[in-house]
């Protein structure tokens, strides 16, 4: 009877310490259709491209909204992203750049490895 008690509050205990993420309402979360990064020099120029259904009668149209920032670090440029908005990075499906260093671009924003690439 006492292991029970000790596991009930073992587990109660490890539950308070986990990290919690948190909630971010769906209406308010931004679907990117494709991403733009131009390298110069040792600056990097970031545009992310949001997709913005609109329903009407009975078919859909898109508008586009764009959010530019640069900055010399790829990681430092998403944070900044991330802390004014909340994106979802899975909806990309092209990415368009003259950086030599794409896979660094795709591990940074998460991408997918198979995403269409332009240049």
């Amino acid at each position: 009877m006492k292991y029970k008690y000790f596991i009930l509050f073992l587990g109660i205990v490890i539950l308070c310490f986990l990290p919690n993420k948190k909630y971010v309402e769906l209406n308010h979360l931004k679907i990117l259709s494709s991403i733009r990064v131009e390298c110069n020099d040792y600056e990097y120029a970031i545009t992310l491209i949001e997709v913005i259904p609109l329903k009407e009668n009975n078919s859909v149209e898109y508008k586009y909204k764009k959010y530019y920032k640069k900055n010399d670090s790829l990681l430092s440029l998403k944070k900044d992203f991330d802390k004014d908005y909340h994106f979802f990075y899975g909806g990309i499906k092209s990415l368009k750049t003259n950086c030599l260093n794409v896979d660094d671009i795709i591990n940074t924003f998460s991408l997918y490895k198979g995403i269409e690439l332009k240049k």
